[in-house]
């Protein structure tokens, strides 16, 4: 893939990545609602197709700045490696629950009330499973992209009070 890895000459991957963590628990948020209230299938379809279709077009532009990124990040001799790879190996994760929350919910707008009660009630179990699964993944590759940054700055400097 074709890909800069800078944006204005900040890491392209500081500025993707808020893509991922803000649209893609909205978007899972949005399916869970949608599956709760029904009428939302048919008011907010197209809404919430472009949510759930950007949100999981972003997961791999930011899995691909950030592997660019480490590979940056690595060179530097204070890298704590450990950490960016365990943030590498998560940010891994999110693709498969991005992918099945796309599916599920193009399935559910698409057939809609025309799928058989147990079909449907499948795909809304998937689809709920992704959402869920999406917010935890961000989550914990959230945290470990913070711990990758922060944790040397944090255990080698103290707080100074009054500010």
């Amino acid at each position: 893939m074709i890909f800069t890895d800078t944006i204005f000459g900040l890491p392209a991957h500081a500025l993707i990545v808020h893509a991922v963590v803000i649209l893609m628990p909205l978007a899972s948020l949005a399916v869970i609602g949608m599956i709760i209230r029904k009428d939302w299938q048919h008011e907010y379809r197209w809404q919430l197709l472009a949510l759930v279709v950007v949100s999981t077009a972003s997961v791999p532009l930011a899995t691909n700045s950030g592997e660019s990124l480490a590979g940056r990040v690595n060179q530097l001799a204070t890298t704590n490696k450990a950490l960016v790879q365990a943030h590498v190996n998560a940010g891994e994760n999110l693709t498969p629950f991005a992918l099945l929350l796309l599916l599920t919910t193009v399935l559910i707008l698409w057939r809609g009330s025309r799928l058989k009660t147990r079909i449907r009630t499948i795909a809304s179990a998937l689809a709920v499973v992704a959402a869920l699964g999406s917010i935890a993944e961000v989550v914990i590759i959230g945290h470990s992209g913070a711990k990758s940054v922060w944790a040397n700055t944090v255990a080698n400097t103290h707080s100074v009070p009054g500010n």
